[in-house]
């Protein structure tokens, strides 16, 4: 639609131009992440007074522990059945999410949104399909740079549920969009011509929000954005001349078969602006006053205050240089060279740098969060010191909690809405077999899947399996449709690490220690207290063992009737062989009696 294009060009470019001061202070607090602390003016002055360019940079400490915080507090994807006949399904939707965030690197997309949080205040990501050589479509999800992000300026919830319109920016290469787009060569061609929206092409000052095309580079920007028409989300991608996929309703659907956007944004704070910030903002004042007290502290204590009497005939800048040399001479008399105390100002210096260092060091991350201090407590006094930090991180974690679930929603929705043929997902969390698992299929199929897998455990003999083989073939519930992905309805959570383990783990050690002095403690209560990264997985297993035991499954019937007939096989063949044997031993005596129960012949008579 043509006359939509100035709409959206006006969109993109008004929230480009109203985000301007946001994206300067996040690209400073990027700044400051990176140890570009000392501004251009500071570092000419150090240079001329001969003084080396110090900063510590305390802020990339704390950005990284909450990081590394994440990275560690990393769990899989849980769906949950909402109907009691759903339940075995949800298990399989498990492994279809856990396959795909395996298949995309969820978790290093997911660390990198969560850096743009603490940094610059705003992450995303967008949750699309990819199609493969052999044309099989699976989720993608593409982890979107903060500043390539736009969207409505009057948006104010962190997670944007709010905005009438979100979108990015892509800059890509003339040849590149057109190998993407070939049926749109002219508009690409219009917009390297024209690589600004302002009438007036004849001003050189234009805002960098207004260019649209690099001609020197012969690069244009590519928007696609995602907005709302009435409650239903479209989605276009254009740019400066026209648009390259034009305006309709979003391609995914979410889980009522509506189009949704595909767009995930969550911010870490919101000022009343409306605009995004992460917590390096209010740390990088503080920031300043360490480096500032830093380096005026170390040009007090290598530069020292003089009071010369002019009778000594030397000059200022002599005796300054002098005095700078630790083999210093001054050639003047006693008295005409008076080397005046500053230590008052050195001591001020060092106590504001100390107090400076405390407060930053108070913000988010205490010494003790981070293993720095008081390592010999007990676990409830360390549990004491994190819990204020703890406290304070909660709305970040929330906030990437939040994030997280939008995300995996939408990759099952994604499922659901390509996943439409019978489809095998590699499931590796078995660390010996990998096993795999099918989704739009039957109840055979899955059966059969699991004979095999039996079989391949030496869990089942041949025999057996061709038994129970012969009963799915014959069993006409088995051809009844199972795992089938579109109708699914299950909830996604994400399974709590506890993030302070210190307790945690001083509850294990007792409980271990419990064990070995010979108190019996089921295996389970040892799971649920330690800190395993597949304590689900074991506890299940567990369950399925005592299962098992106590009620053994058809295949497993099946595999004890075997043994039990072989067992009677044996036995009649044992009775056969002895009865054989018997027969065999009597036989010389029957034969003996019969021959003297036959009458015998008389011989001839005497004379």
């Amino acid at each position: 639609m043509a006359d939509n294009l100035p709409r959206l060009i006006k969109w993109f470019e008004t929230a480009e131009q109203a985000s301007q001061t946001a994206r300067a202070e996040a690209e400073q607090a990027r700044d400051y992440y990176d140890g570009k602390q000392l501004s251009e003016e500071v570092r000419k002055a150090l240079r001329k007074r001969k003084q080396p360019e110090t900063w510590t940079n305390l802020i990339q400490r704390k950005v990284d522990y909450l990081c590394g915080l994440e990275r560690q507090s990393r769990t899989d994807p849980k769906a949950w059945p909402r109907t009691a006949q759903h339940e075995q399904d949800a298990e399989a939707i498990t492994d279809a999410l856990r396959y795909v965030k395996a298949d995309q690197n969820v978790d290093v997309k997911r660390s990198k949104v969560f850096q743009h949080m603490l940094v610059e205040g705003l992450g995303a990501a967008e949750v699309i399909v990819t199609r493969g050589r052999k044309g099989v479509i699976d989720p993608k999800v593409v982890d979107i740079d903060w500043d390539r992000v736009f969207f409505d300026p009057h948006s104010s919830k962190l997670d944007f549920s709010d905005a009438q319109y979100l979108g990015y920016v892509t800059w890509m290469d003339a040849a590149e969009a057109k190998a993407k787009w070939p049926e749109q060569k002219a508009l690409i061609d219009q917009t390297v011509e024209k690589p600004t929206s302002s009438l007036a092409d004849t001003y050189d000052d234009k805002p960098k929000w207004s260019y649209w095309a690099d001609k020197a580079r012969n690069r244009i920007r590519v928007v696609t954005c995602y907005y709302l028409e009435g409650d239903v989300w479209q989605r276009v991608v254009y740019t400066l001349a026209g648009e390259l996929e034009p305006c309709g309703p979003s391609p995914w659907q979410d889980e009522d078969g509506k189009p949704e956007c595909g767009l995930i944004l969550q911010a870490a704070y919101r000022d009343r602006d409306n605009d995004p910030y992460g917590i390096v903002r209010n740390m990088i004042p503080i920031q300043d006053a360490v480096n500032k007290r830093e380096s005026k502290a170390l040009h007090l204590l290598t530069m020292r205050q003089v009071r010369v009497s002019p009778g000594a005939g030397m000059k200022a800048n002599e005796i300054r240089a002098e005095l700078a040399r630790p083999d210093g001479v001054i050639l003047a008399e006693s008295g005409e060279v008076e080397v005046l105390n500053n230590q008052d100002m050195t001591a001020g210096h060092f106590q504001l740098l100390q107090e400076a260092k405390a407060n930053l060091a108070a913000m988010g991350p205490n010494a003790a969060m981070q293993g720095k201090g008081n390592e010999d407590g007990s676990g409830r006094a360390i549990l004491a010191l994190q819990q204020g930090g703890m406290v304070e991180m909660a709305p970040l974690m929330d906030g990437l909690r939040h994030f997280t679930i939008r995300m995996y929603r939408q990759i099952f929705n994604r499922i659901r809405q390509f996943w439409t043929e019978e489809r095998w997902v590699r499931v590796t969390d078995d660390e010996q077999n990998v096993r795999f698992v099918a989704l739009n299929t039957t109840k055979g199929t899955l059966a059969m899947q699991k004979l095999a897998d039996a079989v391949k455990a030496e869990e089942v003999p041949m025999e057996v399996a061709r038994q129970y083989e012969q009963q799915i073939a014959t069993d006409p519930s088995m051809g009844e449709p199972a795992n089938l992905v579109a109708e699914l309805d299950v909830d996604i959570d994400i399974d709590e690490v506890q993030e302070t383990p210190s307790l945690q783990i001083e509850q294990f050690q007792t409980l271990t220690s419990m064990v070995q002095a010979g108190i019996p403690i089921p295996p389970e209560v040892l799971i649920e207290a330690s800190n395993l990264r597949n304590k689900s997985k074991l506890l299940e297993m567990l369950k399925q063992a005592k299962e098992g035991q106590s009620q053994p499954n058809p295949m497993q019937q099946l595999q004890m009737a075997g043994e039990e007939a072989k067992v009677e096989k044996t036995r009649a063949e044992a009775v056969l062989t002895g009865a054989k044997a018997q027969n065999e031993m009597i036989r010389p005596q029957m034969d003996a009696m019969a021959a003297m129960s036959q009458p015998q012949p008389m011989g001839p008579m005497a004379a």
